[in-house]
């Protein structure tokens, strides 16, 4: 189950932007067609006005200057675009490190020649992470797909959730290209489109579901065309991801691991209560779309994003008393103001009583509880930050939460960060994961990802 709420604190962080692979020129001597890369005409810094900015009911498109980043995300059907507000270009690369939440089989990627008019004319690169991909063209509203024999087709490249995907149109001349992760997916040439706009784009295909993607590091750079040249590289699928799981290789291996943190703490781990991977599609905790927030399970991850100065969970059906609760929680925005955690012993009417256990991408962490006037209180000691919680972009902590008695503490990445007795809530509750946005921007997204949540009962010697 899951609900959303008004913050009740606020912090500030900072951190690092996505890294973006070099060798441009290199990179497109994979293709059929000999491509110069000329000078770099934007390297965007997202801000009110040069970007597109729209928002109604369902669907919010919005430069985030704070994270230098555009959000796009939508609970309607269709393709929805934004576009780079008055710098008409012809020949150009547009690339963009991208993260999505939702159906895998949606589309996301970059556009080129855009009608200025803004009338959705023009040539859009669109992948999915489905692995499947097409090179489109709109032309008075009506689409054609240029590649794949007019239909979406599978790519040899393997993409992963919660790692940025770099998605590259090349337009040059008649030539058209796709790039994934710096990988030729395909070519082909069309003559109906000279120049236009560039452009971020999302499309999605499910009624009833939402749909978020973060587009960051934007670059476009002139180019021009001669002969051809060797023709494709063979590509092949990358070896890119990143290994989150659990802090041991088997389930057996993952309690003693946990048990050997809390061994000084005089903490005995009992029988497993929740084992959820999120490589299924439904399990101990639930999906969910609203009009602020998505929980969505993908790829063997709970990916979760919430728009606004909320904070969003979800949590088990059953209650709890004595537990210890572990997740691998990744935040996918650096900069952004927000924090990942758990929570414990939280009221059966989801009104956000209980427990919680967090840490922030800048390496501060918290421990409190919300109580039922709504209030929240800190559980702390005079440092609130270690140099033991990952940070920036990406970045992936082990949390480990303990609800024994009265004793809760907090550890992150096998260090006790705090611990603290309090009694407010002694009575059985739900255990859950939540995301927390501290920016009072109601265009602001924060996205997070989580991986091996587990609950144990629990005494203590």
């Amino acid at each position: 189950m899951k609900r959303y709420f008004v913050l009740l604190l606020l912090f500030v962080l900072a951190g690092g932007v996505f890294a973006q692979d070099a060798g441009l020129q290199e990179t497109l001597s994979q293709g059929s067609q000999a491509i110069t890369v000329g000078e770099q005409l934007l390297a965007v810094q997202f801000a009110e006005g040069e970007w597109e900015t729209y928002r109604d009911d369902l669907t919010s498109l919005a430069p985030d200057a704070a994270i230098n980043a555009y959000i796009a995300t939508t609970n309607n059907t269709g393709l929805i675009w934004g576009v780079r507000e008055n710098d008409i270009f012809d020949d150009v690369i547009i690339m963009a490190d991208v993260v999505v939440t939702g159906p895998e089989d949606n589309g996301f990627g970059v556009s080129c020649r855009s009608n200025p008019a803004n009338n959705g004319d023009g040539y859009y690169f669109e992948i999915g992470m489905d692995n499947t991909y097409r090179i489109l063209a709109i032309e008075n509203g009506e689409f054609f797909t240029l590649t794949g024999e007019g239909n979406w087709a599978d790519m040899d490249v393997e993409l992963t959730p919660i790692i940025p995907t770099t998605v590259m149109g090349v337009c040059s001349g008649d030539y058209l290209a796709l790039y994934v992760n710096g990988q030729l997916i395909d070519e082909v040439k069309d003559d109906r489109f000279t120049e236009g706009l560039v452009g971020l784009m999302i499309q999605n295909f499910h009624e009833d579901t939402g749909y978020s993607a973060m587009f960051t590091n934007v670059e476009v750079w002139s180019t021009s065309t001669s002969g051809a040249t060797g023709g494709k590289g063979d590509g092949g699928k990358g070896d890119g991801g990143i290994n989150i799981g659990g802090l041991g290789g088997s389930k057996d291996d993952y309690t003693q691991a946990v048990q050997a943190i809390l061994d000084d703490a005089g903490i005995e781990l009992g029988n497993v209560l929740v084992d959820d991977d999120f490589s299924e599609e439904e399990g101990a905790l639930e999906n969910f779309t609203g009009e602020n927030s998505h929980i969505t399970r993908s790829d063997g991850l709970l990916l979760v994003d919430v728009r606004g100065y909320l904070f969003t969970f979800t949590q088990t059906e059953e209650a709890f008393a004595d537990v210890v609760v572990a997740v691998d929680a990744t935040t996918l925005a650096g900069e952004q103001a927000q924090s990942v955690g758990v929570t414990c012993r939280a009221d059966s009417e989801f009104n956000g009583y209980g427990y919680y256990f967090e840490v922030e991408p800048n390496g501060n962490f918290w421990m409190g509880y919300v109580n039922e006037e709504g209030a929240f209180n800190l559980l702390l000691p005079d440092q609130t930050s270690s140099a033991t919680i990952n940070q920036g972009a990406n970045a992936t902590n082990q949390i480990v939460a303990v609800c024994v008695g009265d004793y809760l503490a907090l550890y992150v990445n096998g260090e006790l960060m705090v611990e603290a007795n309090d009694t407010t809530f002694t009575e059985p509750g739900h255990v859950g994961v939540l995301v927390r946005n501290f920016n009072q921007e109601t265009a602001t997204t924060a996205f997070a990802s989580f991986d091996n949540f587990r609950v144990w009962s629990a005494t203590r010697r």
